[in-house]
């Protein structure tokens, strides 16, 4: 049964800055849906190292430290979590990148198995033009 201590325990990562280290809350296989039909990241991957490559690598290729994050709500549902996050940072080029988003999150035992992601797709494509 998930619970939000549970969730919470697996954005700590996230609100370390440490996105290697949530990583290891994901499955293998994890299906990650980026929401949004002007979203430069939108999609749908299958696995971590798409992930990485598509979704994660891209953005942080133009922030000039990790993200800081702090998770604000959690809510559970059966075996889905819905997370709403804030997370802040500076890019290499000296703006700001001030994201707001909600990733609904289904769990099987400990691991993240499947991820719906919804952001600010405009500050997202502002930031990868820069």
């Amino acid at each position: 049964m998930v619970t939000e201590q549970m969730v919470r325990d697996a954005f700590t990562p996230f609100e370390a800055a440490n996105g290697q280290l949530f990583m290891e809350a994901l499955s293998e296989n994890v299906s990650w849906t980026a929401m949004g039909t002007n979203n430069p990241m939108g999609g749908h991957w299958t696995s971590k190292a798409d992930l990485v490559k598509h979704v994660f690598g891209p953005l942080t290729a133009k922030l000039a430290a990790p993200m800081k994050s702090k998770v604000s709500n959690v809510l559970i549902s059966g075996d889905w979590a819905t997370v709403e996050m804030t997370g802040s940072a500076t890019t290499k080029s000296g703006g700001r990148y001030d994201q707001e988003l909600c990733m609904l999150c289904r769990f099987e035992g400990e691991k993240i198995v499947e991820v719906r992601t919804y952001i600010d797709s405009a500050l997202v494509k502002a930031t990868l033009e820069e």
